[in-house]
């Protein structure tokens, strides 16, 4: 669609230049004979573009431009002056070529080989004083123009299609800023390798997510899962995004680096009900401020035990302060403890085309230091506290829906699903139908 709009909007016009395509004279027999022949104009019909990919690790392209209309004029002599015009028609044009994509850095480019041109139907209506001159030449007119007007149109076709190719698929790259809980993520995922065989095209692209303020002291050690390998994918129609695991804790290591888990709260904001934990630790009646600091990124696992979930998610070592006043000062404590959890991953795709996190069956542990309580206190207090963890994971999983699916600009996916892939389902695939908007 988009290579048929730009060669029906091409001015292929302008590449037939001003001067005479053939232009020649001489004296035979004391008679002066001269031509000069021009193309003045192109008109066309319909254009339909094939696109496909090879075995042969390139991209076949076939464009036929049909109901080709070519005006021409000459002038000449054969003793006196003459001049004439007329139209070239031919039926239809296909133009072919093999288009071997690479990526230079970052950026995918095109290499065109292979370039063929076939017409059907080609036909130069000659005017008679113009086959004589022709004659007495000896020049093949008719090639001349058919080769002419088949060399502006193949430079057209040519001139127009790969940039477009290299548009649309560069338009898979991600480049995406946006705003969660006052600060600014970008996601930046740059072609760093394409491959083409006859199922389709394969593009991998490198990743970054990155925080505009990283709101950590620390950097932590990362949370990559390393033991994976590239998945394959069906003869499938349509776009499939295979989405490492990798990818999915680089955005929670940016998450976490940008604050996500280092935040402050009074107990009305994540809906604590204190009534029994004031009568465990009675100072807690004082409480204004909870203060949450995530020591530890979150990470997605593989999920190896549960097939209905695509993975695990485990949070470790999150601080928890409650506090009667400012959390600066050390005399406002009332209660310190750390959270620690596992929970079932799914991944579902929203109407926007971005991945939303749903998580289930989650399973928590707490431990209270500070203050010392007596045993039997303490486990009832943990066991009062674990209230609060449904809402830390709320905001995690939250974090999670804000990653896009990879799009073709000018088409969408319907029927999208949604599964793991790879030996070790270290992927999560989403694919589906392009759909034009």
């Amino acid at each position: 669609v988009f290579a048929e709009d730009m060669i029906a909007g091409y001015d292929i016009s302008s590449l037939l230049g001003d001067g005479a395509i053939y232009s020649h004279s001489d004296t035979i027999l004391f008679v002066r004979y001269s031509l000069s022949l021009y193309v003045d104009d192109i008109t066309f019909g319909a254009v339909d573009v094939e696109i496909d990919p090879n075995a042969g690790g390139y991209i076949e392209v076939s464009a036929t431009i049909d109901d080709i209309r070519v005006d021409w004029s000459a002038t000449g002599r054969i003793g006196g002056s003459l001049s004439t015009d007329g139209t070239i028609t031919v039926d239809s044009m296909t133009i072919s070529m093999h288009a071997t994509p690479s990526v230079v850095d970052g950026q995918i480019h095109l290499e065109i080989s292979e370039v063929d041109v076939t017409s059907i139907g080609f036909d130069f209506d000659w005017a008679e004083w113009l086959q004589t001159v022709v004659g007495v030449f000896g020049v093949d007119v008719d090639a001349m123009v058919q080769g002419y007007a088949e060399d502006a149109i193949e430079d057209a076709v040519v001139d127009a299609v790969p940039p477009m190719l290299e548009d649309v698929l560069q338009d898979l790259e991600l480049s995406m800023p946006f705003d969660l809980l006052g600060n600014t993520y970008t996601l930046l995922a740059e072609p760093q390798d394409i491959g083409v065989d006859d199922t389709g095209m394969t593009l991998a692209l490198q990743s970054t997510f990155n925080p505009a303020e990283w709101r950590i002291e620390r950097e932590g050690l990362g949370s990559l899962y390393s033991d994976y390998h590239v998945p394959d994918y069906a003869d499938t129609p349509g776009l499939i995004a295979s989405l490492g695991i990798n990818f999915l804790n680089q955005a929670l290591y940016g998450f976490w680096g940008g604050g996500l888990l280092n935040q402050q709260f009074t107990s009305e904001d994540i809906g604590i009900d204190l009534t029994v934990l004031s009568l465990l630790i009675p100072q807690l009646a004082d409480l204004e401020i909870i203060v949450i600091d995530g020591l530890l990124p979150p990470v997605v696992l593989p999920n190896t035990e549960s097939p209905d979930y695509l993975g695990t998610l485990r949070a470790g070592d999150i601080s928890v302060t409650m506090h009667s006043g400012d959390p600066s000062d050390p005399s406002t404590l009332l209660l310190q403890f750390y959270i620690g959890l596992d929970a079932d991953l799914n991944l579902t795709v929203t109407a926007d085309n971005t991945l939303a996190a749903e998580i289930a069956n989650i399973d928590a542990w707490i431990d209270v230091v500070s203050p010392v309580l007596p045993q039997d206190f303490e486990t009832q207090t943990e066991e009062q506290l674990l209230g609060i963890v449904p809402t830390l994971a709320d905001q995690i999983t939250a974090a999670l829906g804000e990653i896009p699916i990879p799009e073709i600009s000018g088409f969408s996916l319907s029927g999208i699903t949604i599964e793991l892939a790879g030996s070790d389902s270290g992927y999560v695939n989403a694919g589906g139908e392009l759909t034009g908007l």
